[in-house]
């Protein structure tokens, strides 16, 4: 128990680590403070109530503060979710006093401003967030798996011990007794001799107990898991919760992020479309048409509240960053009167200018919104023509977002009338290795939900794309926000064996998903990198945030994705299969054992063997096979044939059929081939000794080896031993160390064992005949196999 208890400290202490090295970069960042008349740098922890801050572009906002000077423009999709830019300005100018708020989490895209600090730590809206996370989640599936287990081990090791003590006494008083009840009595009223009794049964029941409860086995999960956690840190996975690796495992559901999860996160504009059929992939298209590509470039480079450095675009969101760098600084002479930022309302921004002595109003915007104004459009010669029918522009946008292009549409009002100068095209790359794992992910059983903001043609082109939705996953069902908003619970649950995306999604809409999923007994992953996500990715049983999440998001989930790929959860379900193959080859090993020690022990007093294994015997067996046996199993290989496998069930039970049928089997085995080696003349011959010292030292001898070959015939399914041994370097060092120890106990163990030194064949035959444990499994598997085989041809001929 001290072995077990100081492993698996030691093993959350390093695992707490990777995310605390993680936590610590994100606390390292500096700001500028303004005390005492001078302007000074210090760590964004160390700031105060009241102090006057300066904020200036791509700086994160660090706590709750009121502007009370400059203008700034930020963006607070981390915690609101919609990525649109709101003005701040000081609240004497402001309309709310909102405007003039600053919120921790948010990331100011332009402007400067400085600021007093009304609020820090717990007391921020991103605090309070934080402090909502503390709530109690459901237990992991793999805890609600052991609980059952150790309460059945621990009722029937309690049985065990009861029925052996009793056993152990009826010996003692009966079966010594040649059951004359004469000779029962006086041992009846020997008081010495009851109570020297009663202490022995005590004994003996105890020692059965403890290698009868797998004390072991929270410390072969936390080694298991940890060993996976290191192998994950190398490929970009961090864990958080180590019992999230496992239930990573168990997914049934997983509701995933489009933006920078499935597709690489930059936005670049793929080209303009014209209303008369044109379009162009580039300003050097327009050569031969300069006066359409100053009109273009006019729109898109002043309405926008993105700048270009000369390398590439700075500030503002994602999709005017796309546009800026489309057209860089190749723009006209102008000169801006106003702007009015991009309202979620309205859904376009807007900017007035004035260029060659003419003023104009530049619109920039959601195409569904700007086309319904304009009567007129710009040729390709950058004539104003009239826009007597739109079916033409609407097939153009239909096209787009099909293809899962999102579209911006260009315009300007000229003497009262908006004409449309064209559409940009903007497109986020699908990562390269998306289609795979998803075709991976979806093959090992775990179904995909795409949850994004995009509209819904655009969505449900991606997920094609992606493979969310195919013939493969079976999934078509594309829903938006709006839709999902009108339907009942029920209804939303009777369609997610069929829901593949969530176009227009709102933060909410992530949280009663995950609730409505875990209701039908689904184990649910959900991703996710803002502060309106860590609500759902706490509910979920497994929350995956993005690494350039926020730290609100981090802390909230189990897992940080640092690469933001979706192969990495793809890596994560693998270790997560992989860990609770393990857990189930051990107890295999285990329970294996527990019944062929037990049973040993039970009957050895009915067949004139007092104690097959004595207490210091059992102490031993019990640390192979708790603590070494654990660490043997703690590190095998992750195999890609779990992923061809179905999740396993909440609510399924860590035994198997299949597992329990080769703990009985190879149990009894092992108990027969126990009282044979005990009992039978020939084994006496085998060893060329009658001596009962010398037996029970080679039984002694014989047990612990057929324990190493049991967790050799435990850790595989195949009938190869050796498979994949070459990846577990550790179980093979484990496996030398117990018969090396035990050759120590052998010939240096003396009374403390009751060994004595065997000779050398003597040795090698108690070795051969524990082998015959391997040549019974190998027949066992042959015949399930056989078996299998039978019934899936039956099921073959019957479809």
């Amino acid at each position: 128990m001290l072995i077990a208890t100081l492993v698996s400290t030691i093993s959350e202490y390093s695992s707490s680590n990777a995310f605390e090295r993680l936590r610590a970069q994100s606390e390292s960042a500096k700001c500028r403070v303004r005390r005492e008349g001078s302007v000074a740098e210090i760590p964004t922890t160390e700031v105060v109530l009241g102090d006057i801050v300066i904020l200036g572009a791509g700086e994160r906002v660090y706590a709750d503060m009121r502007l009370v000077s400059g203008e700034i423009t930020v963006d607070e999709s981390a915690l609101t979710g919609e990525t649109i830019e709101i003005k701040k300005c000081p609240y004497t100018k402001s309309e709310a006093k909102r405007d003039s708020t600053a919120l921790k989490g948010a990331l100011v895209l332009s402007g400067t401003a400085e600021c007093e600090i009304i609020a820090v730590g717990e007391n921020t809206y991103y605090g309070t967030v934080a402090k909502e996370l503390t709530e109690a989640t459901r237990p992991s599936p793999l805890k609600h798996r052991l609980t059952r287990l150790a309460k059945q081990i621990s009722a029937l090791g309690y049985i065990f011990a009861l029925l052996i003590a009793l056993a152990y006494l009826f010996n003692a008083f009966f079966i010594d007794s040649k059951m004359v009840w004469d000779s029962v009595l006086l041992k009846l009223k020997d008081i010495k001799f009851v109570l020297s009794s009663l202490l022995s049964a005590l004994t003996l029941a105890v020692s059965i107990i403890v290698v009868a409860v797998p004390e072991g086995l929270p410390m072969m999960i936390t080694v298991v898991l940890c060993s996976n956690m290191k192998k994950m840190t190398n490929d970009g996975v961090v864990v958080r919760k180590l019992v999230g690796i496992e239930t990573s495992g168990s997914l049934n559901l997983l509701f995933t992020d489009k933006t920078g999860t499935l597709t690489e996160g930059k936005l670049r504009a793929r080209a303009v479309h014209l209303a008369d059929g044109n379009s162009f992939s580039s300003l050097k298209d327009m050569e031969k048409h300069l006066k359409y590509k100053k009109y273009l470039t006019l729109c898109a480079g002043y309405c926008n509240s993105a700048s270009y450095d000369g390398r590439r675009a700075l500030g503002a969101d994602a999709t005017d960053r796309a546009i800026r760098e489309f057209v860089k600084n190749d723009l006209p002479e102008a000169t801006v009167k106003s702007t009015e930022p991009f309202d979620s309302t309205r859904k376009y921004m807007s900017a007035i200018v004035t260029i060659d002595g003419e003023e104009c109003e530049l619109i920039k915007g959601a195409p569904e919104k700007i086309i319904d104004k304009c009567t007129s459009y710009l040729n390709i010669n950058a004539d104003i023509c009239p826009l007597k029918s739109k079916e033409g522009i609407l097939k153009i946008l239909k096209e787009l977002t099909s293809a899962s292009y999102r579209a911006v549409a260009l315009a300007m009002r000229l003497r009262d009338e908006i004409i449309l100068i064209g559409i940009i095209s903007i497109r986020d790359k699908i990562r390269r290795e998306v289609p795979d794992a998803i075709r991976e992910v979806t093959t090992a059983g775990v179904g995909v939900i795409m949850i994004t903001g995009d509209n819904k043609d655009t969505a449900e082109a991606i997920a094609k794309e992606c493979g969310i939705i195919s013939t493969h996953t079976k999934r078509t069902l594309v829903l938006t926000g709006d839709m999902l908003s009108k339907m009942s619970d029920t209804e939303i649950a009777s369609s997610l064996p069929n829901l593949a995306v969530i176009a227009r999604a709102l933060p909410t809409d992530k949280s009663r998903l995950v609730r409505i999923a875990q209701a039908q007994g689904l184990v649910v992953g959900m991703t996710g990198d803002g502060i309106n996500d860590a609500s759902s990715l706490k509910s979920a049983d497994v929350g995956f945030a993005m690494g350039s999440g926020t730290d609100v998001a981090k802390e909230a989930s189990d897992i940080v994705i640092t690469d933001n790929s979706f192969s990495s959860i793809v890596k994560a379900i693998l270790y997560g299969r992989t860990i609770f193959e393990s857990i189930r080859k051990f107890i295999v090993f285990q329970l294996t054992m527990n019944l062929g020690a037990v049973g040993i022990s039970l009957i050895g007093p009915f067949i004139g063997v007092e104690s097959p294994v004595t207490v210091s015997q059992m102490l031993w067996v019990n640390i192979i096979m708790d603590t070494l046996g654990a660490l043997a199993f703690a590190s095998e290989p992750a195999e890609r044939e779990f992923m061809r496998q179905k999740p396993k069930s909440r609510d399924e039970q860590i035994i198997s059929r299949p597992m329990l049928s080769q703990i009985i089997s190879t149990g009894c085995y092992i108990l027969a081939l126990c009282v044979w080696f005990l009992k039978s003349d020939s084994s006496a011959m085998l060893l060329r000794r009658a001596d009962e010292k010398y037996l029970m030292s080679a039984f002694f001898c014989m047990f612990i080896f057929v324990g190493i070959f049991v967790c050799f015939t435990s850790r595989t399914p195949r009938v190869n031993l050796l498979s994949h041994l070459g990846q577990n370097r550790s179980f093979i060092f484990i496996m030398l160390l117990i018969s090396v120890t035990q050759m120590g106990f052998v010939y240096f163990g003396g009374e403390l064992f009751r060994a004595v030194p065997l000779k050398l064949h003597d040795l090698v035959t108690v070795i051969l005949i524990s082998f015959s444990v391997v040549i019974f499994d190998f027949l066992r598997k042959l015949f399930f196999s056989k078996i299998r085989r039978a019934r899936l041809i039956k099921q073959h001929h019957h479809e």
